[in-house]
């Protein structure tokens, strides 16, 4: 059986942050959520859980943003897609400069289901692909299989 993608949900608006897990968790994704990027971070750094993709407004409160919760992310957990939300055309420049996906704030449902699997599939791709480079001699090939 095939493990479900588990997706951390970041948004300091809690009605936001209920919409986008239930129509992720409606996708068939298993979704973790959190109020602001330091309780995120807090997830992430315990370790326990394997994220698939974060999904993370880039303007919260509390000192940490989204953008230095991906960035964060990414050295944890580098394999892990990401997906920045945000309705400012500043902070979208900086998130796209950083190479993060950003998707601008006002979007449809639609708009965001099609984001976090395209972010999904490149992000299987790009494993495939580190996989595959990482074997080294015959015998890793097939233990690999």
């Amino acid at each position: 059986m095939e493990r479900k993608h588990t997706i951390l949900i970041v948004d300091d608006e809690a009605t936001l942050r209920a919409v986008f897990a239930d129509l992720m968790s409606r996708e068939g994704y298993r979704c973790l959520t959190a109020a602001n990027a330091i309780d995120a971070l807090q997830m992430i750094e315990t370790n326990v859980i394997k994220f698939d993709l974060l999904v993370s407004d880039i303007r919260m409160p509390g000192g940490l943003n989204g953008l230095d919760l991906a960035n964060r992310m990414r050295e944890l957990q580098p394999d892990v897609a990401i997906l920045l939300i945000t309705g400012y055309a500043r902070e979208m420049d900086e998130a796209k400069t950083r190479s993060y996906r950003v998707l601008e704030k006002p979007f449809r449902h639609f708009d965001l289901e099609a984001a976090v699997a395209e972010e999904l599939r490149k992000r299987g791709s790009r494993q495939a692909t580190d996989k595959d480079a990482s074997v080294t001699s015959i015998e890793e090939a097939r233990k690999a299989r």
